[in-house]
């Protein structure tokens, strides 16, 4: 297996785990009756965006905090595509002459 393959596994899981995630709290969100500590569903699969994000981020709409929660989780997820496949062979080698 190439690295890009790796890196597009792992980065993929992680998104599919991120999405699935959002997805889970959005249907918690619609029940009646629910828990105060649904967020964690999403905050703990995004960490460290999520500390960052809800830090520095104070909004009360929920909607904004999920979609927001989520895109942090998804740049890590590109993030970590990125740093498994690491460079391209072409690139590096047309660079090196």
């Amino acid at each position: 297996m190439t690295r890009g393959v790796v890196a597009l596994t792992i980065g993929g899981a992680y998104a599919l785990i991120v999405l699935a995630s959002a997805i889970y709290l959005v249907v918690l969100l619609n029940q009646p009756g629910g828990d105060p500590l649904d967020g964690l569903v999403l905050i703990i699969p995004t960490l460290p965006t999520s500390l960052l994000l809800g830090s520095v981020i104070d909004s009360d709409d929920i909607v904004f905090n999920v979609l927001l929660f989520t895109a942090g989780g998804l740049f890590q997820a590109w993030l970590l595509w990125l740093v498994i496949r690491g460079r391209k062979r072409a690139t590096a080698m047309a660079k090196s002459g």
